[in-house]
This record gives C-alpha cells, structure tokens and sequence, in this order.
C-alpha cells in the first residue's frame, strides 16, 4: 500500500493537481464512470451505498466503514460492477475507450510488464491453479491459466473485497465486488467464469477453493 500511496503522490506533483481531482477528470470522466468517487468521504449523501458486513460472534452483521482517504491511491475509490467494468473494458482495449487512446500504447504494455517474480503461493488458490509462473506488474499479480497470462488483483478491507481479471489476448475480463469480509469465493467466480469463456472445463471451484480457504 506504501507504494501505491507513493504513486498517487507522484501523480499529483506531476499533474499540477490533487489525486482526487486527477482520477475524476482523467478516468472517471473519459470512461464515463459516473457512479465512482475517489474517497469515502465522496459517498456521503450519495444513494444506493452497499454497507460492509463481517461475522461478529458468529453472526453476519454491519460493520463500521473503514475509511482509507488518508492514503487515497492505495485503495479508496468507491465504484460498482457496471462502472468497473467500463474500466476492465479500457485495459482490455489496450487503454483506449470510444475508439480513442487515452494511454499511449507504451504505458499500456508497461503496466502489464512483470517487474519482478512473486513467490510460488502467494495465493492459497495457487494449490490448485498450479502455474508455472507468478509475476507481478505495476499493479497486476499474474500467472498462465490455460495458455494465456491472466492479469488479476484483489482488494479487501474491512467488510469490503473486490477481484479483477483481463486476459486482454482473449478480450476477456471479469470483476467481483461483494460487502462480507473476505469472501473468497471471489477467485472461484474469477477461475469458473475464464473457464466458461474459454471453454476450458466444468471444474467446481467453489468446493474446491472452499476447502483451501
């Protein structure tokens, strides 16, 4: 998260003005993103605000939000699947949106670049995936499924989880938000759905994973 935190900083020095104000008028506003805020503090007032739910004493209850503006770039924009998704459709189309590049094609190859190896396991799901390589790029985990590199990220917080996955070779993408803490059947909606797309299997992974997690 440092890093992230690092990153909004130097987008704000390097844009002349401040990472909220950055993020709503040079990806929120292209992309046509207009149920996202950058803060939680933007979804006050604001309808329709999912509520983060964790199991306290064995009962599924609401919980305080946890509030993450102070270190905004690593985590504290609010959005929903149908604004994601035009989002996840953007990396997909290799940082364009309406036909028209909002990224020069050299950034978009490099955010998907590995950077460096991440260690076999990283995720418990990897018992199961058993992929012959894990890298990470600026801001993607990533491993082969099925022949193709999936770029992937998850998200939690107190309440609060989120996963994408592109596989922008086969125009491919699939986003998971859901308000319980840690439901990790998020990487099995992830892995069922790429195998739907690509025809790859029937696997259960939601029993499966289940078992690991």
């Amino acid at each position: 998260n440092v890093m992230y935190a690092a990153a909004g900083a130097v987008v704000a020095a390097a844009s002349g003005m401040p990472w909220e104000e950055f993020i709503r008028t040079r990806i929120f506003a292209p992309l046509d993103m207009r149920g996202s805020v950058p803060t939680l503090s933007g979804t006050q007032g604001q309808p329709n605000v999912a509520s983060p739910h964790d199991r306290v004493k064995g009962k599924v209850q609401v919980i305080e939000n946890a509030s993450v503006d102070q270190v905004n770039a690593a985590g504290s924009v609010w959005s929903s699947v149908a604004d994601m998704s035009k989002w996840m459709r953007f990396m997909i189309d290799s940082g364009r949106v309406g036909g028209k590049a909002l990224l020069e094609p050299g950034t978009w190859n490099e955010l998907l670049t590995p950077v460096f190896v991440m260690p076999q396991g990283f995720y418990p799901s990897a018992q199961l995936t058993k992929a012959k390589f894990n890298t990470y790029a600026l801001g993607w985990f990533q491993h082969d499924y099925a022949g193709r590199r999936l770029n992937y990220h998850t998200g939690s917080i107190d309440g609060m989880i989120a996963m994408i996955g592109i596989i922008p070779e086969e125009r491919f993408g699939v986003y998971v938000l859901g308000n319980l803490d840690h439901v990790e059947v998020r990487h099995a909606l992830l892995y069922k759905a790429i195998d739907t797309w690509l025809g790859t299997g029937t696997r259960d992974w939601s029993s499966e994973l289940r078992a690991i997690y």
